[in-house]
């Protein structure tokens, strides 16, 4: 399908005459650019609805109308000439300038012997270019007076026939105009046509887009991040009319973090783009990409989330017959998925959402297309919602949790219920496209089946105020509140869970419970066990980071000092000779060959970032 940039003019009707329009028309359910005028013969009748459109008037020997380069999903190109008074030949040269090459075809709107331009062979139009182009691939869409209907079909023919296949984008305009306006606008900068070209490919997100020390947004997202984030919008086109100038706002790289947890907060996406190559060694511009789209469910810095509740990404698969849905959080890895089938699905799906409260959720087409369950996440929940239905497919998805998961934790899912797949494999779809990194430290899965914990809807969550109050929506007066005396971040979750996943397995109650008794009768041990875990930063996310790349020299200084107190846990773990406490002392790594390795690696006191260098030992 055609994506539109600049102005064109579309046929917009199957009468013989052309009409100024702001985008791209649909036409017989596909999108078809056509330009402002085939030849000679309608020049007159289009400058006259241009100047009724624009309201200037542009003088008929000095108007030109731009060509539009169009580019197919395989790089193809094709090159729109709408115009026999701009020349074929300087259309082509400009064409040869910005490919490199001469297009794959040419459509020209007018006859290759137009009066105008004299005998223009394609052999004379090669020698423009620089190179051979047969013949064959020059075709004028246009002759004599055959517009409508006739024409439009005729051009998607050679379309499909010069091409072998219908245009999926346009690459770019050789000159854009303005599309409201109809006014040339000033030449585009290689850097800017970077930028949009990035931005065309991640239109839901706003673009972090890295120059030097900081990352610039422009257009809509300077204006959308101006307004979040309390910015000061500002312009480079400071000698053009206010209406021709690009807004842009700026924030410097170090402290993004800070301004990218305000944007997730309230629920945007934010892609980083950053320089992919050293800009001391690049030839021309500098070489940039995303390295990664940062969403609500896929955050992992510290300074977007609350240390003591997990921040999940959830996959929902629903049909007629089966729902699933897999719940992930990045920052440990830890990965739950469980299906229903029959007519209570939705009910027990609903509870699974209401028991992870996900940050965000990747729905199939039936989950998206069901509006009970998609004002549920969004109202209920404060879900961010991604239609994925083109991730949920079988065969894809068993492929990716195999390759994540390996074969045996593959063969724990049901065979008889594919919804479990289904969901996690759209979710892991979903991870790696965002996240564009080794993902491989997301290996706990757990896959659950109905009636393993007790099922519990929202309001009787809400009314039991297990983990925030009904009014104040706050911890504070909970149960949680009550009961949560953790001494670490990790505690803390790990309680949050038991509180919302209440077990029904007596055998493992009992176990729970022997460990409570156990610790009650021990005051000396207990109160030693609290001390030698006070000192224990947040090492599942500090690992999480580390894995994942995003971890600063700090995050290495914390997790060996969390290290280092792993011993003396292990060692007041030793009064417990029986049950989970004895089964604790008897499984947990004091992990010293990694402490030591660190400690042999890092300074004691390394900066906060990396880039600062001065963190390894010389």
């Amino acid at each position: 399908k055609c994506a539109y940039i600049g102005m064109d003019a579309v046929l917009k009707n199957y009468e013989d005459r052309f009409v100024l329009c702001d985008g791209v028309q649909k036409l017989d359910e596909e999108l078809m650019v056509f330009s402002a005028v085939p030849g000679r013969e309608l020049w007159s009748g289009a400058n006259d609805t241009l100047r009724e459109k624009i309201g200037e008037d542009y003088p008929r020997d000095t108007f030109r109308h731009e060509q539009d380069l169009l580019v197919t999903e395989n790089g193809k190109t094709a090159l729109f000439a709408g115009c026999a008074h701009c020349g074929i030949v300087n259309i082509l040269k400009s064409a040869g300038d910005v490919l490199g090459r001469a297009p794959d075809a040419v459509f020209a709107g007018f006859h290759l012997y137009n009066p105008s331009l004299g005998k223009s062979e394609p052999d004379e139009l090669v020698d423009a270019v620089g190179e051979k182009l047969r013949g064959d691939k020059v075709a004028h869409y246009f002759t004599g007076h055959c517009t409508g209907k006739e024409a439009y079909e005729r051009l998607k023919r050679k379309l499909r026939d010069r091409l072998g296949e219908m245009p999926a984008a346009v690459g770019l305009a050789l000159e854009l105009q303005d599309p409201k306006r109809g006014r040339i606008m000033a030449e585009i900068t290689p850097m800017m046509k970077q930028y949009l070209e990035i931005k065309e490919q991640n239109k839901d997100s706003i673009l972090f887009f890295r120059l030097g020390d900081f990352y610039e947004m422009f257009n809509e997202d300077a204006q959308l991040a101006s307004r979040e984030l309390d910015l000061t919008l500002t312009t480079r086109d400071r000698g053009k009319a206010a209406e021709d100038q690009t807004p842009m706002c700026g924030i410097p790289y170090h402290s993004s973090d800070a301004y990218i947890a305000r944007l997730i907060a309230k629920g945007y996406k934010v892609a980083i783009c950053e320089q992919t190559e050293d800009p001391a060694l690049a030839k021309g511009l500098v070489k940039r990409d995303i390295i990664r789209v940062i969403t609500p469910g896929t955050v992992i810095d510290s300074a977007c989330l609350d240390d003591r509740r997990g921040n999940f990404l959830c996959g929902i698969f629903l049909d007629g017959q089966n729902a699933g849905a897999a719940f992930c959080d990045m920052t440990t890895g830890h990965t739950h998925v469980t299906a229903f089938s029959g007519d209570d699905r939705a009910e027990h799906l609903y509870n699974e959402l209401s028991r992870f409260s996900p940050a965000e959720a990747v729905l199939s087409a039936g989950a998206y297309d069901n509006g009970e369950l998609v004002e549920y996440l969004r109202d209920k929940l404060s879900c961010a919602v991604e239609r994925g239905e083109n991730r949920f497919e079988l065969k894809a998805c068993e492929k990716a949790i195999r390759a994540q998961f390996g074969e045996e934790r593959f063969a724990s899912l049901p065979r008889n219920n594919p919804a479990a797949s289904l969901a996690l494999g759209a979710l892991l779809s979903y991870l790696h496209e965002t996240q564009k990194t080794d993902l491989s430290y997301i290996k706990d899965l757990e896959y659950y089946e109905q009636g393993r914990f007790m099922e519990l809807d929202l309001s009787a969550r809400r009314n039991l105020e297990l983990t925030e109050t009904i009014r104040a929506k706050e911890k504070r007066g909970s149960l949680l509140w009550v009961l949560d005396k953790t001494k670490t971040a990790m505690g803390a979750r790990n309680l949050r869970a038991w509180l919302t996943r209440p077990l029904r397995d007596v055998a493992a109650i009992e176990r729970r419970l022997g460990a409570v008794e156990a610790l009650t009768k021990n005051t000396v041990a207990r109160e030693e066990l609290i001390l030698s875990l006070s000192g224990i930063s947040d090492m599942e996310r500090l690992i999480g980071r580390i894995a994942y790349g995003t971890a600063g020299g700090r995050d290495f200084a914390s997790l060996r000092n969390s290290i280092e107190r792993i011993t003396e846990v292990k060692a007041q773990l030793t009064a417990f000779t029986t049950g989970r406490l004895h089964e604790l002392d008897n499984e947990l790594d004091t992990l010293t060959d990694v402490a030591q390795s660190i400690r042999d690696t890092l300074v004691d006191e390394p900066p906060f970032s990396v880039r600062e260098g001065g963190f390894i030992r010389k």
